[in-house]
């Protein structure tokens, strides 16, 4: 009777160390998915700002605005409510920073556009 407690012993022992090992494996697998991590800009030649996002020109806006009135109210200059401006190939994509890669599109649209 006296070997039975130390191989109990050397038994439980062992049970906790395997049970101690799968824990630490277990909580370090994550429990949610990893977030996505977003590519950095693709445009080469633009101008960034110091966060590293692509900084537009305002003046090829300005162009556009000058050579295409507002949709809404036929104005040249000041506000045009319900509309904006928006590159037809983002900049981030490879699109060009000029007035020819711009039109208006309502402020539904551009709203919908970046809530994908």
């Amino acid at each position: 009777m006296s070997s039975n407690p130390p191989l109990l012993f050397r038994i439980g022992t062992l049970a906790l160390v395997c049970c101690a090992i799968l824990s630490a494996q277990v909580g370090m697998r994550p429990k949610f998915p990893l977030p996505r991590t977003h590519p950095g800009p693709t445009c080469n030649n633009c101008v960034h700002d110091l966060s590293g996002h692509i900084s537009s020109n305002p003046a090829p806006v300005r162009e556009f605005r000058n050579t295409h009135p507002c949709p809404a109210n036929g104005s040249l200059h000041g506000p045009c409510p319900g509309y904006v401006v928006d590159r037809k190939k983002p900049l981030d994509r490879g699109g060009r920073d000029a007035s020819d890669n711009m039109r208006w599109r309502t402020t539904p649209e551009v709203m919908k556009k970046h809530a994908k």
